[in-house]
């Protein structure tokens, strides 16, 4: 065989395997590739959406976080100012904590006020339920329930015990969630209110007991 022929022969299977390679990356090749550009555009959208839901989910969160902080919220709001006077838990609660206070609590009485007030630096003392004016308006117009004028319970304590103790009395009387206001306080030793050594003329001893008389306010809201 000549060398020519050799050559031409060479040339002539060298392009037949061009032109089959040719064929078989636009047939089988290329056709892999797009399906392969569009997997990964396929991935690469999925994973923006679940980027997308992914912060959805991280604003829902936090609206029901807000949601259970204002629900907690309202109920410290109805525990300060209920909407009814609520005497027997009041007592129940000035109870436990005189015990635990180690105070005797010798007497209490309850007495409902027609109307609270609440202090403005500019006009002094007036009425809470002007407060509440503009709100009772907008809740007519929406057709919800509407507050009354806030009232106030008047709440006559006496107790005996040591002066430490009643301190501790009154610190935890302000940690209530319920609003108790003290308004007055009286006291006197328990020796010298007593009566029976006053009665022979003898000089009473001093001690470290002492009556307390109190006087605390508690705050509520009637709904019509």
């Amino acid at each position: 065989m000549r060398e020519s022929t050799k050559q031409t022969l060479a040339i002539l299977i060298t392009t037949v395997l061009l032109a089959a390679t040719i064929f078989v990356f636009f047939q089988l090749v290329k056709p892999q590739i797009f399906a392969l550009k569009d997997k990964i555009a396929e991935i690469n959208n999925k994973k923006e959406a679940i980027n997308q839901l992914k912060e959805y989910q991280a604003k829902s969160e936090a609206v029901l976080q807000n949601y259970e902080n204002i629900v907690i919220q309202i109920e410290n709001i109805n525990q300060a100012l209920p909407s009814s006077s609520n005497q027997a838990e009041i007592l129940a609660v000035l109870d436990v904590i005189s015990r635990s206070k180690q105070m005797r609590l010798n007497s209490v009485s309850f007495k409902e006020t027609k109307e609270s007030a609440v202090f403005s630096e500019n006009e002094g003392l007036k009425p809470i339920s002007e407060v509440n004016t503009l709100a009772n308006q907008n809740a007519k117009s929406n057709n919800i329930e509407i507050l009354t004028k806030p009232k106030a319970l008047e709440i006559q304590l006496s107790l005996t015990g040591t002066y430490e103790n009643f301190k501790a009395f009154l610190s935890e009387i302000e940690k209530e969630r319920r609003l108790l206001d003290t308004q007055t306080i009286t006291f006197q030793n328990a020796n010298l209110a007593s009566s029976a050594s006053a009665l022979k003329g003898k000089k009473p001893a001093v001690s470290n007991i002492f009556n307390f008389d109190l006087t605390l306010y508690a705050y509520f809201q009637p709904i019509k």
